[in-house]
């Protein structure tokens, strides 16, 4: 796998439809964990997930209601697993506890890997906010910070 050095910001929109805000902040405190799918429903690779990179920052927002509300911002850690050498950003959960959690909270499982995916993130206590979020286009739920 490359080694990467990140430097772009992503902001990524979560919403109740995939889990409740309760279960993506135990997921972040408890596992360091950020759930996203590499690929779509269709099999393809998901293009804003692929080129996150190691250092890269996640702003979260949460969408409920019409209303994004920011929740924190997270570097990009190193994944325990990487999920392809194309994603090196990305983690696969295959077994574990990590993995319980997820089963139970109803998350999907990638539609190509078979287990889940998602990033190793720390929180970053000193982000430099987003003065304004990205606009979102159709269902897209991350995209890059332009600065």
């Amino acid at each position: 796998m490359k080694k990467t050095r990140g430097t772009a910001e992503w902001a990524y929109r979560c919403n109740p439809e995939g889990t409740s805000l309760a279960t993506t902040a135990h997921l972040l405190e408890e596992f360091h964990f950020l759930w996203r799918s590499l690929h779509t429903t269709a099999g393809r690779k998901t293009p804003s997930v692929q080129h996150i990179e190691v250092g890269d920052t996640i702003h979260l927002y949460f969408s409920e209601g019409g209303v994004d509300s920011y929740i924190s911002s997270y570097l990009v850690e190193q994944p325990a697993d990487p999920a392809a050498d194309d994603a090196p950003a990305v983690e696969a959960v295959r077994s574990g506890p990590l993995f319980e959690i997820l089963v139970e909270a109803g998350y999907d499982k990638d539609s190509e890997l078979g287990s889940f995916t998602g990033f190793r993130v720390k929180r970053d206590f000193y982000p430099k906010l987003v003065e304004q979020p990205p606009r979102w286009i159709g269902r897209n739920a991350i995209a890059r910070v332009k600065r």
